[in-house]
């Protein structure tokens, strides 16, 4: 009996140590696990980095919107009014061609092109003489050019007229459009612009403002991003050093955006020529 206890007792050590010996990893193993809980955590970090951006992002729009309903809202109680979309032929927008020189030079774009309010923020504005109009006629006109611009071709779904005031001669867009940098066959490089084109009239002239410029820029991908446009066309953001040349990156940007609000007042300014 005592010799059946001894066997037992030293094959169940052996077995102990059997056990032991395969759960116990090499150094190369357990280097190998190392890596691959490395590669879990980051993929892990990845996906929640890219899911608080969206979420970033889409609290953004939430409370830009929330700011516009407030606006309209106050707005409305004051002689406001939203108007319903009428039906309307697309305009075909179009696009300026570049001219055969480099363009970064052009004192058009350069210091001075871009101006702000006393906030710091980019706004566009323009006087217009129109003179023998009336200001009831100058509405009527300014809010159907308006609705043949929120529906051109290159305007985005929510381009629309967002506020009119009669009594004040007042026209309110919210644009949503594309500014198309560069299209070839194999490429297209085009960024999303939103902003609010206000329209006052008077007896003989209007005074026309682009402000809430914001830029959405690929953002299918990791460069993407989402700016106003005092972070991407400012002086400081959109000139190299010395203020002699538009810079490599945000130069294309204020380029377009400039052109794209000279060829807004210059169509409003020969709307009866």
């Amino acid at each position: 009996m005592k010799k059946i206890m001894i066997s037992l007792s030293l094959l169940f050590a052996m077995g102990v140590t059997g056990a032991y010996a395969q759960s116990t990893l090499t150094p190369e193993e357990q280097v190998k696990q190392a890596q691959k809980q490395l590669q879990e955590a980051q993929a892990a970090l990845a996906k929640a980095q890219e899911e608080a951006k969206k979420a970033q992002e889409q609290a953004a729009e939430a409370q830009k919107q929330a700011t516009e309903a407030q606006q309209q809202a106050a707005e409305t109680q004051q002689g406001w009014t939203i108007p319903t979309a009428p039906v309307t032929t697309p305009r075909k927008t179009t696009q300026q061609k570049q001219a055969e020189y480099d363009p970064k030079s052009d004192p058009k774009y350069l210091a001075g092109a871009v101006t702000t309010d006393a906030d710091g923020k980019v706004v566009f504005r323009r006087h217009i003489e129109l003179p023998g109009k009336t200001k009831a006629e100058l509405y009527q006109a300014i809010q159907e050019e308006l609705t043949e611009l929120t529906s051109g071709d290159q305007e985005i779904t929510g381009s629309r007229i967002s506020l009119l005031n009669p009594s004040e001669g007042t026209v309110v867009a919210s644009v949503k459009e594309w500014i198309v940098f560069q299209s070839t066959f194999l490429s297209l490089d085009r960024t999303e612009v939103d902003y609010n084109l206000i329209v006052n009239c008077h007896d003989g002239s209007v005074d026309a403002e682009i402000r809430n410029i914001v830029f959405r820029y690929e953002q299918e991908r990791p460069t993407g991003f989402v700016a106003p446009a005092d972070d991407v066309i400012s002086d400081q953001q959109a000139l190299n050093k010395k203020g002699s040349k538009l810079s490599r990156g945000f130069g294309k940007f204020r380029r377009g955006m400039i052109d794209r609000k000279d060829q807004i007042f210059d169509e409003i300014q020969n709307l009866f020529k």
